[in-house]
């Protein structure tokens, strides 16, 4: 009898999609039920100015929503020849997180945030789509693409459900930020590729983690700065211009080396997948 062959890419998506599912579950044993904090709603230097309430925490997400303009600019004006159309979602996503973020800040409560949630999950993502199928084929399907996505978007709405019926959870929406951010940080580190591949990524790397501790730092930056800003403004301002510069590098890496450009066209014609 005939062995059927299966192809390397099925074992590595096999490999994948098994050690994420063990990861949720090792993931939700270790860790208990945890909802929306009610503290989490206070920030510091939370002024009206303009008839804008929260106004600072408000107006700083406007550097996402330039980000993502900006993002989409450079993305449809490059003369790459691989599909772009994921990474213009991507930065869709970004206008939409400055959107929903301004739209909670304006006022901040646990309902509200589902709006702020949705796109920025959407964002994670994309982002973690993004990076894993530029680097190994397996991930380049829509399969991969829509698994990602799909677990994303019910990691929020699991969580906002639950908050309505007093049983909100965050474990699975944790899952979705940080083990994106985990897992770029792990690639880049023990798998490296071409500088101008990995460039963009280290600057949303460092971007994100600096802008959490300022974000967990919120009222001691706020008095170190004499009541001027917060650290969750400056968490808005370092990651939406973080997102501003990963247009550059990302630029920069749609002009390969000749061996690395002609090989890339190459697969490209046997991936135009979204």
């Amino acid at each position: 009898m005939q062995t059927q062959y299966r192809p390397k890419n099925h074992y590595r998506n096999l490999l994948f999609y098994s050690t994420s599912l063990l990861a949720i579950c090792s993931f939700y044993w270790v860790f208990p039920l945890y909802p929306q904090p009610e503290n989490y709603h206070d920030f510091s230097g939370d002024q009206m100015l303009l008839g804008i309430p929260n106004f600072m925490n408000v107006t700083s997400n406007i550097f996402y929503i330039i980000a993502g303009i900006w993002g989409l600019y450079k993305v449809k004006n490059s003369y790459f020849m691989l599909p772009t159309i994921r990474w213009q979602l991507f930065f869709i996503t970004i206008i939409g997180v400055g959107i929903g973020s301004s739209y909670y800040h304006f006022s901040p409560a646990t309902n509200t945030l589902f709006w702020d949630r949705l796109p920025m999950s959407l964002g994670f993502a994309f982002l973690s789509a993004n990076f894993l199928a530029e680097r190994y084929t397996a991930f380049k399907t829509r399969t991969t693409l829509l698994l990602i996505i799909g677990f994303s978007l019910y990691s929020v709405i699991h969580w906002h459900l639950g908050e309505m019926i007093d049983l909100g959870d965050l474990r699975l929406y944790g899952i979705t930020q940080f083990a994106t951010i985990a897992l770029i940080g792990f690639i880049l580190i023990f798998h490296p590729q071409h500088p101008r591949l990995d460039h963009p990524y280290w600057i949303l790397f460092l971007g994100y983690g600096i802008a959490k501790i300022c974000e967990m730092l919120d009222p001691t930056i706020f008095a170190l700065s004499h009541g001027l800003l917060g650290g969750h403004v400056i968490k808005h301002i370092i990651s939406g211009i973080a997102l501003i510069c990963f247009m550059p590098p990302l630029r920069a890496h749609f002009n390969f080396p000749s061996s690395l450009l002609t090989r890339s066209l190459k697969t490209s014609k046997n991936n135009i997948n979204l």
